[in-house]
């Protein structure tokens, strides 16, 4: 099972591949010779190797081949099992864990392979029993109680998580892997003081560990100890200078304490890393903001938005800074379509979806006339923000009629007035929504109180 981030302990006193690869020619030779009974220890000391040093077609083949003799022994089946784990062929691996289970129910080895494989399967609930029949078996099995405790952590019982690794630490209080996982454990209860502590921990055993030193600056953040989350990160990268999360992380810490030009390097560095990743364009657009560089906030705001068609703090981050730019229809655009994303009725889009327009509003007799309006708002949803918002409008005039002063109608059409570069038709029909909704006049004043800052939002939602 893995655990949380891409945290490792495994150290082997490696062989060459060439030794591996003789004992392995040598197994098979003994197989081909007819020597299986004569020479099991060995097989299974080759098979041992095969899961160890990651050989797993080899590892299979040997089982497979030990197995058609050897058809009984429960050990066999446990290794093939495990070594289908390895290569992702679930199924297998619980085939043959189960057929290893029937012939020894109590060898917890086989129990933990099993739980993984019905974990991999999405069977959580069966994977949990199964590492609790483990437990009982062997209650102070430390690679037992690793694995429950991932597991209640992935079902979200952190409590119990917390508690069985305790136990583990009671047992091995070395054991990075432990300490790593209860330190994400406690945060996840918001335990933390106590997760600072098991973090801290974790790096004295694992100084090196740039996942370490950036999962404790997270929780730094969430203490709001930004000053000391920076140098968390700064470590992070020290140790991994292609480590994104840790720069945009970073990067937020430094533009909460208004340290623009600072918030301005790590994001250049989060998106030079991975540009595609909007919420990294954003902030940098918000720094820029921040050191009132407006043009360039515009900039990096539309490139967020390119990346993610929905993204409704980018949008009104922009219409802000066009605001402040004097650019008064580009604001009341991108306030237009912040009111549609968090306001307006909700219908999946799909942007690549083909619909035949001449069939969007059609009247259906076994449906009412409120089913088919519902219908058809869906189907203008799914083309909304695509290029064909004439038509659109067309169709959103002909629904208006059969439901006049419709909101939802009204607010898409404002959308498309906006779209279209028709302002002022845009703030009329607007206003008209929330003049024949007094709910969605509520709703607005509500949820966009904290932003009234900007006129022309104020104007739209209070018709000032």
């Amino acid at each position: 099972m893995n655990f949380s981030g891409e945290y490792s302990e495994t150290n082997f006193d490696r062989l060459s591949e060439e030794e591996i690869e003789e004992r392995i020619e040598n197994t098979l030779q003994i197989i081909e010779d007819g020597s299986i009974f004569l020479a099991l220890n060995t097989i299974e000391e080759t098979l041992q190797l095969c899961i160890d040093y990651e050989y797993p077609d080899e590892g299979i083949k040997i089982a497979n081949a030990v197995l058609e003799t050897v058809t009984y022994n429960s050990d066999f089946w446990q290794y093939k099992g495990t070594l289908h784990n390895q290569i992702g062929e679930y199924e297998e691996a619980l085939l043959a864990l189960e057929k290893s289970l029937e012939l020894n129910s109590f060898d917890t080895e086989t129990l933990i392979n099993h739980a993984i494989a019905l974990e991999a399967l999405g069977n959580l609930n069966e994977a949990t029993k199964t590492l609790e029949k483990a437990m009982e078996i062997e209650p102070s099995n430390i690679d037992v109680l690793l694995s429950l405790a991932l597991i209640y952590g992935k079902t979200g019982k952190s409590v119990q998580a917390v508690e069985l690794l305790q136990k583990v630490i009671e047992l091995d209080p070395e054991n990075t892997e432990a300490w790593y996982e209860l330190a994400f454990s406690y945060e996840n209860i918001q335990m933390l003081n106590e997760s600072l502590e098991a973090y801290t921990k974790y790096i004295d055993l694992e100084p090196e560990s740039y996942y370490g030193w950036y999962n404790k600056g997270i929780v730094l953040i969430q203490m709001g100890d930004f000053e000391q989350a920076i140098e968390h990160f700064e470590y992070a990268v020290l140790l991994n200078d292609t480590f994104q999360s840790a720069y945009f992380n970073m990067g937020i810490c430094h533009l909460t304490l208004g340290k623009y030009d600072d918030s301005v390097t790590d994001f250049n560095k989060a998106v030079e890393l991975d540009d595609e990743d909007e919420f990294a364009w954003f902030y940098l657009g918000k720094s820029f903001y921040g050191k009132n560089d407006l043009a360039n906030a515009v900039i990096y705001f539309t490139k967020a938005i390119e990346l993610s068609s929905d993204y409704l703090e980018a949008y009104l981050a922009r219409g802000k800074a066009y605001e402040k730019l004097g650019e008064r229809n580009s604001a009341l655009l991108d306030f237009n379509r912040v009111v549609l994303l968090s306001v307006a009725e909700q219908n999946e889009r799909d942007e690549t979806t083909e619909i035949d327009f001449n069939s969007l509003f059609e009247i259906q007799d076994n449906l009412s006339p409120d089913q088919n309006y519902k219908v058809t708002l869906q189907n203008i949803d799914k083309l909304i923000f695509t290029s064909n918002r004439e038509d659109l409008l067309e169709l959103l005039n002909l629904l208006e009629k059969k439901f006049p002063g419709d909101a939802q109608i009204l607010l898409r059409k404002a959308f498309l007035y906006f779209e279209y570069g028709q302002y002022e038709m845009g703030i009329s029909s607007f206003r008209n929504a929330i003049t024949k909704d007094k709910n969605l006049q509520n709703k607005l004043r509500r949820d966009f109180s904290g932003l009234l800052d900007s006129g022309i939002l104020k104007e739209l939602i209070e018709g000032k």
